[in-house]
């Protein structure tokens, strides 16, 4: 089924008028997705910086998605939702985009080099040791099984979803952090990552591996406790190799790494196209939202797109008046703009589930366009520039 969805993708590109070359890229590896209960994340490139080629990109993927969903309604989870960041080829070569691009694998290519090899985005990143010690953060907490739930698996695999999650939502990732973190280039994936902890005798990442290989129908009581807790012994292990200090029985050894991560201090340029390479995507994600069949849980989706509207979307307009003021000379109307960012602020903050989501996702999608078109107007100003 993922290879019927590329496919509807590439097809979907091709006929839509671009005009220039394009990439299709997969944020992690290909081998890692376990069928029915995977989500995507898949990555748009475009060799060029034209909003009108844009948004036909984000159209084409709207419509395969559509199409796909109308079809299969068992693999919903496939196409929980559109692709997040999207770049220019000119961006890739940006901080933030450097370390998404370390690990994608790029699935499609209309013409050759469109998207830049992972080796290249490798040799702009400068500190790999703090980036990944920054991400290993993410895991200091033991595993939470609230922060994921089965959104869209088929009833028949909800047995297995919560193995499926500790091991490769939780274990799995934190392993490929602290092993990219010590030197170890060659550990992309998740297998990658179980595999290289395998090797050195790890008894639970062996205990993993066959769990993962058994389609997570089968593991043992307390996995998410024991999960945790290796992956805390690993961290400490790894901080008295970087740092010389050991962690006290009762310390954490989080803390002993966290200055060892990397402080991320990006420049206005490197903000903005942060803050458009998600945005490229959000009006076409809500048009999709918009017309999914009957069934699709898209009380779930509002609730997840709320928080990113704070997080991704608005972010960098709210916390910083000069680009606020950029977005206000670029706008078609600055009064205009200013109502469409409280509107959408407002609902970021809202909790309302009287008003059908559909409704929501089609307020969501005429108002952020307004927000796009200031952010391509700015970005095309600092391009020709």
């Amino acid at each position: 089924m993922y290879r019927d969805l590329v496919d509807r993708m590439v097809r979907s590109l091709a006929s839509a008028g671009l005009g220039c070359p394009f990439a299709l890229a997969s944020k992690g590896q290909v081998a890692d997705i376990i069928d029915g209960l995977s989500d995507l994340d898949f990555r748009l490139v475009l060799d060029t910086r034209d909003s009108v080629a844009w948004r036909r990109g984000a159209e084409a993927m709207c419509v395969a998605f559509l199409e796909f969903a109308a079809l299969y309604p068992n693999h919903w989870r496939l196409v929980e939702h559109l692709p997040g960041w999207s770049f220019s080829k000119d961006e890739l070569g940006h901080k933030p985009v450097c370390w998404e691009r370390l690990g994608w694998e790029v699935l499609w290519e209309s013409a050759p080099g469109v998207a830049l090899p992972a080796d290249d985005a490798s040799h702009e990143v400068d500190d790999h040791v703090g980036w990944y010690i920054r991400l290993l953060m993410g895991y200091r907490k033991a595993y939470d099984a609230a922060i994921d739930p089965p959104i869209h698996v088929a009833a028949e695999q909800i047995p297995q979803f919560r193995a499926f999650s500790i091991c490769w939502h939780y274990y799995a990732p934190a392993l490929r952090c602290v092993a990219r973190a010590m030197g170890r280039h060659d550990v992309v994936g998740k297998w990658d990552a179980l595999r290289w902890h395998a090797e050195s005798g790890a008894r639970l990442a062996i205990e993993v591996m066959h769990v993962a290989e058994a389609g997570f129908r089968d593991c043992a009581s307390g996995l998410a406790a024991r999960c945790s807790a290796d992956v805390r012994d690993l961290v400490a292990r790894m901080a008295e190799q970087l740092t010389g200090a050991a962690t006290e029985p009762d310390g954490d050894p989080f803390a002993v790494l966290e200055p060892r991560a990397l402080k991320i201090d990006m420049d206005v340029e490197d903000r903005l196209i942060a803050t458009l390479g998600i945005a490229r995507m959000f009006p076409s994600r809500w048009r999709y939202y918009v017309g999914t069949p009957e069934g699709f849980d898209l009380a779930s989706c509002l609730r997840i797109d709320r928080g990113h509207l704070g997080h991704y979307c608005l972010r960098f307009v709210l916390e910083s008046d000069a680009a606020m003021a950029a977005l206000r000379a670029c706008a078609v109307n600055a009064r205009t703009l200013d109502s469409a960012i409280e509107q959408m602020m407002r609902e970021h903050r809202s909790t309302d589930t009287d008003t059908p989501p559909r409704e929501k996702f089609a307020m969501l999608r005429e108002t952020y366009l307004i927000l796009l078109d200031a952010l391509e107007r700015w970005h095309q100003q600092r391009g020709t520039a």
